[in-house]
């Protein structure tokens, strides 16, 4: 899976989605967006359980998975985005984010999580991957902002309204 780039004819719809679709008015790219994260979601979790298990290239195998289908969510979104909210849009950033966060690519989860604040910029899991990543580069200061903020927004969100 991981050596091929996975793209929207991946995904089938079927003729009962096809209804589905239709009754509810929503577009081709929303229906294999939200089977691409559910797929990229399986992929993670696989690689979470292999991790478990002690299979760490295994585990590996499967974030590359993810990040794969997240490209794809990313791709279809990105087409069409008056059909995406912003926070939607970021959140697939800052999963695919944590996916090359575990794999050790920390500059590439730096540009998704910046991507993704641009975006939805009062989220709290881009800051704390980014934080995350800047801390393992050694870039303290940029990761304590970071993190910093992340509290803040943790903070912020658990105050009712």
């Amino acid at each position: 899976m991981t050596g091929k780039k996975i793209t929207g004819d991946d995904i089938g719809i079927d003729e009962k989605r096809r209804e589905r679709m239709q009754e509810h008015g929503t577009s081709e790219a929303y229906e294999k967006s939200g089977a691409a994260m559910r797929t990229a979601l399986a992929a993670s979790r696989r690689g979470e359980d292999k991790l478990k298990e002690g299979c760490q290239e295994e585990a590996d195998s499967n974030f590359l998975e993810a990040i794969a289908w997240y490209n794809l969510v990313i791709e279809l979104q990105s087409a069409s985005p008056d059909q995406f909210r912003c926070s939607d849009r970021a959140m697939m950033y800052s999963n695919r984010a944590y996916e090359k966060l575990r794999l050790g690519r920390y500059e590439e989860a730096i540009a998704d999580c910046t991507t993704g604040i641009e975006l939805h910029p009062i989220s709290c899991s881009l800051y704390s991957i980014r934080g995350k990543a800047n801390t393992k580069l050694g870039r303290h200061e940029e990761a304590a902002a970071d993190l910093q903020k992340a509290s803040e927004l943790e903070i912020l969100s658990e105050i009712p309204l």
